[in-house]
């Protein structure tokens, strides 16, 4: 059974008991200005910071009037994450916080992340708040920030105010803001870009992408510069914000940038180092993260010469190397299925990439960390060639849009030095199951009870577990064999696993009666259990209140979890 609650901290016991006082205030609007001031002039800033970060922990929903009783100028982090989901804060609300954060002017601020989920804010709203967020950036506020998280809600003059202030800024996530172009990342870039005189095409975006002889012309000097040019090294952004031309400057002019996109449909990145290798030999670039949907043979060597310091890609299974072999069999010869044609582009580009080879190598020998999207397409032979020529450096694994389940032996035969995974797998009947020891984290879908069985025997020291069970009205019989394989304590993960994740993936599971009691036979299996979940997929009508008030008559400690965070 998990460990017993601790007596804690005077400390931590008085934290709980003054943020529930401030969420009953906030909840009651009973925040006058004379309760403000007394909170704040006797709350310390990492008391107040730690306060926010635990009514993020606690899920509650955003409420402007908690808010002013925590945040003000001295504040070093505001992280509204979880508060945010759901589309909790509305256009006013984003109004009424932006004008407050612009009053308090905390010019101490290092983190500012609003995590938003969902596009929640009408455009004129948008506007309205991001004009006082501008002045806050203007008055001080972008002096120390390193990390600006807002997804949805950046627009250009956001993203202009951040490049002309920001002289510490490292990480930049304005994804799915879609009221961002070519204007507003020239403005993030340079500090007067209209007096640069740069090609006509790049300002129109026009040519797609454009002749070499503009790259040339693309060279600015450093005094021209922003500040976020020589300390930025991440930037989340989806492509339909950039044209190719934006992404050549952007990656000739951020010195330190080591990742720039952050989805797997981003192509043009790839296509852009291509075209700049063109115009210049001997390139190279820091960057250690790629996402690039397409990547021919010669393609890939190309960006392993320009990208010698790569350790994350995100591609397709399609574009890995591949092997023909003789087909003695019958059966189809392991050759990938079609893909697209090439981009066209360039003369000089596709000269430079040549004809499309049959075999090939892996090029990046320092690629450790592989995210690759199946397409709903049959790859097996080709994925399991790659795994058995490439798969010994591979730490973290992660397959997206499995048609079919993979075989988990395979993996452990070919990467064995896998931290992380997150596959559709199966395990044959009868196969003797061998240990992954350095396996600490997986999310495993599953359809079959004999894998379910094998799965624990196989991770003997696994920290993080989420299981997907693929419910079928003919594996039924899983959910009997999930409890059955969960009264095993021989099994040696059950001493190490600090957090368990079981999602029901079908509606058929309001048939099972999975619920309340066999969720106490789970915890009652598990010696270091912290966390467990997802109840939001179980039996619905599941009594959770009735699980939490057995949890606390225990003593367990062990925080449950619903789908307000479920895994990806």
């Amino acid at each position: 059974m998990p460990k017993q609650l601790q007596v804690g901290s005077l400390y931590s016991l008085s934290l709980n008991e003054v943020n529930n006082l401030l969420c009953s205030l906030a909840h009651y609007d009973h925040c006058t200005p004379n309760i403000v001031t007394h909170f704040k002039s006797n709350l310390h800033r990492n008391i107040r910071e730690e306060l926010l970060a635990q009514y993020n922990g606690w899920y509650q929903v955003y409420n402007f009037n908690y808010m002013k009783l925590i945040i003000d100028c001295t504040l070093k982090n505001i992280v509204l994450n979880e508060c945010l989901l759901e589309r909790a804060m509305s256009g006013q609300n984003y109004i009424q916080f932006m004008k407050y954060l612009n009053e308090q002017q905390p010019n101490n601020l290092c983190n500012l992340s609003l995590l938003f989920k969902k596009y929640p804010i009408e455009t004129p709203k948008l506007k309205e708040g991001n004009y006082y967020l501008c002045q806050s950036l203007n008055n001080g506020m972008a002096r120390n920030l390193h990390t600006v998280i807002l997804p949805f809600v950046a627009d250009n003059c956001v993203l202009q105010c951040l490049g002309q202030h920001c002289t510490q800024l490292v990480y930049l996530d304005i994804s799915n803001s879609w009221n961002i172009d070519e204007d507003g990342i020239l403005n993030f870039l340079f500090k007067n870009p209209e007096e640069l005189n740069l090609p006509v095409d790049v300002i129109s975006s026009e040519m797609d992408p454009p002749s070499e002889c503009l790259l040339d012309e693309l060279t600015v000097p450093d005094e021209e510069l922003n500040p976020v040019c020589f300390t930025m090294q991440e930037i989340r952004m989806q492509d339909t914000n950039t044209s190719p031309t934006n992404l050549f400057i952007i990656l000739l002019t951020i010195k330190r940038l080591k990742s720039l996109g952050g989805y797997l449909y981003f192509r043009s990145v790839g296509d852009a180092i291509v075209t700049l290798k063109s115009n210049n030999p001997s390139l190279q670039l820091n960057l250690t993260h790629l996402w690039d949907a397409h990547l021919p043979p010669h393609k890939l060597d190309l960006l392993a010469q320009v990208l010698p310091d790569l350790t994350h890609l995100n591609t397709r299974v399609s574009n890995l190397p591949f092997k023909r072999t003789v087909n003695t069999s019958g059966s189809e010869p392991d050759v990938p299925p079609y893909s697209p044609p090439r981009q066209r582009i360039t003369p000089r580009y596709n000269a430079l990439l040549g004809p499309p080879q049959e075999e090939h190598y892996w090029p990046f020998r320092n690629v450790t960390h592989l995210t690759l999207d199946f397409d709903f397409f049959y790859y097996d032979e080709l994925f399991h060639s790659f795994l058995k020529h490439n798969g010994h450096s591979l730490v973290k694994l992660v397959l997206v849009d499995q048609p079919y389940n993979f075989n988990l032996l395979r993996i452990y035969n070919h990467c064995p030095k896998l931290v992380e995974l997150n596959a559709c797998v199966y395990i044959p009947d009868g196969c003797t199951v061998p240990e992954m020891s350095c396996l600490k984290s997986a999310t495993l879908t599953l359809n079959c009870d004999y894998t379910l069985h094998s799965v624990f025997a196989m991770f003997p020291c696994i920290e993080q577990l989420t299981i997907k069970i693929r419910l079928s009205w003919d594996n039924y019989q899983i959910y009997h064999d999930l409890v059955h394989v969960l009264r095993d304590v021989s099994y040696k993960c059950f001493k190490t696993l600090l957090e368990l994740r079981l999602h029901f993936v079908s509606d058929t599971r309001r048939d099972t009666g999975f619920g309340v009691p066999e969720a106490i036979v789970i915890l009652e299996q598990f010696e270091k259990l912290q966390k467990f979940g997802n109840f939001d997929t179980w039996e619905p009508g599941m009594n959770l209140e009735e699980l939490e008030t057995y949890v606390k008559s225990k003593m367990w400690d062990v925080e449950l979890k619903t789908g307000f965070d479920k895994i990806e």
